[in-house]
C-alpha cells in the first residue's frame, strides 16, 4: 500500500518545522460490509460495481430527501432515481433499499438555505446535505442498524463502511487511526469542497472507490460494464430535484418559499440609482459577479458596455453594479469566514499550535484552481483569509475549503461583513 506523507506549514510553529505523518488509503478488509449511497448516476453505480467485483459484502442504499415530485419535471424525481438504483443493484446482484430523510433535509439543509437567501447570501446546499443528511442522518441510521444486528447476532462483523461516488479520498494513519480527507487523482473533478465539513466520525467509516480514477475513464468503464443507463445520465448537484436548478426556473422554485418585497429593487451605479428590478424577484435571485440584466442607456457614454453585480444589500433592497467584468470592485483580497469546521480533531490541534496565520491553499467554487492564501483564526469559528492574488466575485454564503498539500483542513462560509 502506498504511503503518503503530509506536511503542515504554519507561520509560526509550522514554519519552524515540517511535520510529516504517514497515511495510507482507507479501505475495507475482505468480507467487510459496505453500504453504497446510490442515486442511479454513473459515479455511485460504478462505485458499487467496483466494490462488488472486489468481493466485498455490498448493499445499495438510496435516500429520498424531497417530497414534491412536481418540483422536478424532467429532472431527477425520486421514484425514477429509485427505480434505476433497483435496476443497477439487480444487475450487480446486490440488495437495495431506501431511506426517507425529507424531514432532515428540510430542517438541516433547505430551511437554513432559505434564511441565507433572505439575508442576500448565496448558499451551497450540497455542503450541508453531505454533512447532515448523507454523512449525518444516513450514517447514523446505518450505525444504529449495524449495532443492533451485532447485538442480536444477525451479522458476523462489526466492521462496516459507507461508500459514495464522490471524487475524493480518505486516508488513515494505521498507528493511531487518525483519518484525513484528501484530494483525489482527478483534480478537475475533485469534490472535497462539498465534503469539507463532514464530521470526523463519519469520515472514519467512509471510502471513495473512485479516488484513483478520472471521470472520463469512469464513464467509459461503466458503459463497458453494462451500466449504460447510468453512464448516459446527466449529472446533478445543488437542489437536484429542481431541474434545471439554475436560471429562471430555479428562481421560480425558490420564489414559492421566499417572500418578495413590496418595493422595487434599487440598482445603484457610481453612487446613484440608475434603475429598478421588479419587487417580485427579490435580492436573493441575483448573484454577485453575474451580468446585470437591466437595460441601461447605451447612448450615454457613462453607461455604455456591460455591467455586473458587485454587491447586494438585502436590508435596503439594493443591488450595486459596476462597469466591466474585470472591474476592481468585483475583486477582493481579504475575506472573513464564519462557521468554520475542522475536518478532524487532530488537524485542529495541529493548527492550534500556531501563533499567527497558516499558509494554505483555498478553493471557493467547484473546479477552481487552488489559490495560495494565509488564514488567521480568531476563535469561535471565525477566521480571516488573505489571498495572494485578488479573487473575483467572492460571494457571501458560499463555502471556502482550505488545504495543505493534498490534505483538506476544513471549511466554512464566506461572511457578508468585511474583515
Amino acid at each position: 500500500m502506498k504511503i503518503t506523507k503530509f506536511f503542515f506549514q504554519n507561520a509560526n510553529s509550522f514554519v519552524k518545522r515540517w511535520k510529516a505523518q504517514p497515511f495510507q488509503v482507507q479501505w475495507p478488509r475482505k468480507h467487510d460490509k459496505v453500504f453504497v449511497a446510490m442515486s442511479g448516476g454513473v459515479d455511485s453505480s460504478f462505485s458499487a460495481y467496483l466494490l462488488k467485483k472486489q468481493g466485498f459484502n455490498v448493499e445499495g442504499v438510496f435516500m429520498r430527501n424531497w417530497l414534491d415530485e412536481d418540483d422536478a419535471p424532467g429532472g431527477c424525481p425520486a421514484e425514477q432515481d429509485w427505480s434505476l438504483v433497483q435496476k443497477v443493484c439487480k444487475q450487480l446482484d446486490i440488495p437495495s433499499r431506501r431511506f426517507n430523510f425529507e424531514k432532515d433535509y428540510w430542517t438541516r439543509v433547505f430551511e437554513p438555505s432559505l434564511e441565507l437567501y433572505e439575508q442576500g447570501c448565496t448558499p451551497n446546499p450540497d455542503v450541508p446535505c453531505n454533512r447532515y443528511v448523507k454523512f449525518g442522518a444516513l450514517y447514523e441510521a446505518l450505525e444504529n442498524e449495524m449495532s443492533r444486528e451485532w447485538e442480536n447476532g444477525s451479522c458476523s462483523t462489526q466492521q462496516w463502511w459507507l461508500a459514495t461516488g464522490h471524487y475524493a479520498k480518505t486516508m488513515k494513519n494505521a498507528s493511531n487511526n487518525q483519518v484525513a480527507l484528501c484530494l483525489p487523482k482527478d483534480r478537475w473533478k475533485d469534490q472535497t469542497l462539498f465534503l469539507c465539513t463532514v464530521q470526523e466520525k463519519a469520515l472514519q467509516r467512509t471510502i471513495f472507490p473512485l479516488h484513483n480514477l478520472e471521470k472520463k475513464d469512469v464513464k467509459r468503464m461503466a458503459a463497458h460494464a453494462g451500466l449504460n443507463e447510468s453512464a448516459d445520465r446527466l449529472e446533478s448537484q445543488g437542489l437536484c430535484f429542481v431541474s434545471p436548478n439554475v436560471g429562471s426556473h430555479f428562481r421560480s422554485f425558490l420564489g414559492r418559499y421566499l417572500a418578495s418585497s413590496n418595493e422595487p429593487i434599487r440598482v445603484v451605479a457610481n453612487g446613484k440609482v440608475v434603475g429598478f428590478y421588479p419587487p417580485s424577484t427579490g435580492c436573493w435571485s441575483y448573484t454577485i459577479g453575474e451580468r446585470c440584466g437591466l437595460s441601461l442607456p447605451q447612448g450615454d457614454p457613462e453607461f455604455q458596455g456591460r455591467w455586473y453585480i458587485w454587491k447586494k444589500e438585502a436590508s435596503t433592497n439594493t443591488i450595486f453594479i459596476c462597469h466591466g467584468s474585470m472591474n476592481p470592485l468585483l475583486f477582493r483580497k481579504r475575506i472573513r469566514v464564519n462557521h468554520w469546521t475542522w475536518s478532524t480533531e487532530w488537524i485542529r490541534q495541529e493548527a492550534s499550535k500556531s501563533k499567527g496565520p497558516i499558509d494554505c491553499s483555498v478553493r471557493v467554487r467547484h473546479q477552481q484552481t487552488l489559490e495560495p492564501a494565509k488564514a488567521l483564526f480568531q476563535g469561535d469559528g471565525l477566521l480571516v483569509v488573505d489571498f495572494l492574488n485578488p479573487q473575483r466575485a467572492l460571494t457571501p454564503g458560499q463555502v471556502l475549503a482550505m488545504y495543505n498539500d493534498e490534505l483538506c483542513l476544513g471549511g466554512g462560509s464566506i461572511a457578508a461583513d468585511e474583515p
